[in-house]
């Protein structure tokens, strides 16, 4: 881990002699203003805004920006983003919990609607074969009904 706040690296192989001169890539190290705060060392007011991106407790956030105007204002709006955040975040799991319910109803009225269906169909099965005079035993081996179920279906 770097010790230090900001590491610029250059775009450069020495072995090779190759790479981009203009090109460097800039690294900001949290951790070591996270380290700084949790040793209770001195800090400038641009470490204190990038601690602030990382706290999440909102008291510790209010003593990070305790006395800075500009901290201030910088928090308030982490804090309203935050609150807001949670809002939408229970909004959308609300919507998800309600999308998974409607899901649910719907294939347990299909399924339901599928048995239905079927029992619907064997029963007019049943009828068509017992207009043609076709034996009790053998309407119920081809549809699966009881011949008590096919008598009834008979007397309707």
């Amino acid at each position: 881990m770097y010790d230090e706040l900001i590491v610029k690296m250059q775009f450069w192989d020495k072995e090779l002699n190759v790479g981009e001169e203009k090109i460097y890539k800039v690294e900001i190290n949290l951790a070591y203003v996270n380290q700084k705060y949790y040793n209770k060392e001195k800090m400038s007011r641009y470490e204190k805004a990038l601690l602030m991106l990382l706290i999440e407790d909102e008291e510790e956030l209010r003593k990070i920006m305790e006395g800075d105007y500009m901290l201030e204002e910088v928090g308030k709006d982490i804090i309203n983003y935050s609150r807001a955040k949670e809002i939408v975040t229970a909004y959308v799991n609300e919507m998800i919990e309600e999308n998974y319910r409607n899901n649910l109803a719907r294939e347990e009225g299909y399924d339901k609607g599928h048995k239905d269906g079927i029992e619907q169909n064997k029963i007019e099965v049943a009828k068509s074969m017992l207009k043609k005079k076709i034996e009790l035993e053998i309407i119920s081996e081809c549809t699966g009904l009881s011949i008590e179920e096919i008598i009834k279906i008979n007397e309707k």
